[in-house]
């Protein structure tokens, strides 16, 4: 280690001897710079003079920095020590302190009360208009006006919401009973709205026309519901909190009575004469006039009044497609003759002709539908055992 040192420094000598002569040769080029020799002399000594200086300074300022740290470190290990034996003395003085453990459960409790109060009262002067607010709401049903009714109905489960989620959290049960009774008329309310939905979605082909107004406040409003599950979802993720009644899944339970409208009406075709040789003919006809009626109606007007993402025209589509799919099933199931098999047949290669699903209007692509039987409504084993009967 001290010879490689010493090896350095004679490194480092050498290095300056050279780069002295270089600055002598460079400096005495010419003749004439040996008249000022004694000028140059001085320059040096003077540069020399200001670079140990700066040296000095620099030395100088490590050194003060080095033991300001000192001292800080040894302040710190002071006041290090002060606080260790201060914290030993707290933990021998709470050694000798008998039924802390139970004053602080019962200050623990006294404080979620106070926390309580103090929510109740912030809430208070909402609170005392919940009643009237109530009433307000059953007065704007009644009158049919759903979009004020609703946004009172938001702005009561807003407000219960926030506080039995508050409550939530402090794992109090008997408060969030009396919370859930306080605001049981909610309840009623979110039914009737919702009945009044269902209607629209089961009368929807004719609801679009002859109730347009309240066709858009219903859709208005499940919009409005899907987003606020949407942000309690995502609220429950975090706190594990979901408020009473939600999700509401309002938008799904329209559809959901849509499909059982339709699924109706295909069912509902039948004609009641089990003899008559064309039954099935009439039958099947029946539906594909219904179909294309609704499919039209669909198709035309319905966009006019449902945002584009709800894809109106092919949820449509896709349930006239599933219901009639259940309908040759159970036709099958039931038992047919010849006769009946042949007519069967024909109508369900019909079924992808412009007399039908692929009429110019409609031109359905079931690539994109989400559909529960196979667009020949059949799978094609079930087809090739009817073709062969």
């Amino acid at each position: 280690m001290k010879s490689s040192s010493v090896d350095s420094l004679s490194r480092l000598e050498e290095a300056a001897c050279r780069n002295a002569e270089k600055r002598v040769v460079e400096a005495f080029q010419k003749p004439d710079s040996l008249e000022n020799i004694d000028v140059i002399r001085t320059r040096f000594l003077n540069q020399k003079t200001a670079t140990e200086a700066q040296l000095k300074m620099a030395v100088h300022g490590q050194l003060d920095s080095i033991q300001n740290g000192l001292d800080k470190l040894e302040s710190a290990l002071g006041i290090s020590k002060v606080c260790a034996g201060r914290i030993s003395e707290i933990e021998n003085s709470l050694d000798t302190i008998s039924g802390l453990p139970s004053s602080l459960s019962q200050l623990h409790v006294i404080s979620t009360k106070h926390k309580q109060l103090v929510a109740a009262i912030e809430n208070m002067s909402y609170l005392v208009k919940v009643p009237d607010t109530l009433a307000e709401a059953r007065s704007f049903i009644e009158c049919e006006n759903l979009l004020e009714a609703h946004k009172r109905i938001q702005e009561l489960e807003g407000i219960r919401d926030e506080i039995m989620c508050d409550v939530f959290k402090q794992n109090s049960s008997a408060d969030l009973d009396t919370l859930r009774t306080f605001f049981k008329g909610l309840e009623e309310l979110n039914t009737s709205i919702l009945e009044k939905i269902k209607h629209v979605g089961a009368t929807l082909t004719s609801a679009v026309v002859t109730q347009n107004v309240l066709c858009v406040n219903c859709i208005r409003i499940i919009d409005r519901e899907e987003r606020a599950d949407m942000i309690w979802k995502k609220r429950q993720a975090k706190n594990g909190f979901m408020p009473d009644g939600r999700p509401k899944e309002w938008k799904k339970k329209f559809f959901a009575e849509l499909a059982k409208t339709i699924q109706d009406r295909v069912q509902g075709c039948a004609v009641d004469s089990e003899n008559e040789k064309t039954r099935l003919v009439r039958h099947n006809e029946a539906i594909r006039q219904h179909a294309l009626r609704d499919l039209r109606i669909a198709k035309n007007i319905c966009p006019v009044f449902f945002p584009p993402d709800y894809e109106i025209f092919d949820r449509f589509a896709e349930i006239y497609h599933d219901a009639i799919g259940i309908h040759i099933e159970n036709l099958i199931n039931e038992g047919l003759n010849d006769t009946e098999i042949v007519q069967l047949l024909g109508w369900i290669n019909a079924y992808h002709t412009e007399e039908f699903m692929k009429h110019p209007l409609f031109n359905v692509d079931f690539s994109r539908l989400n559909i529960q039987y196979p667009p020949n409504l059949l799978p094609d084993d079930k087809l090739t055992s009817l073709r062969q009967e």
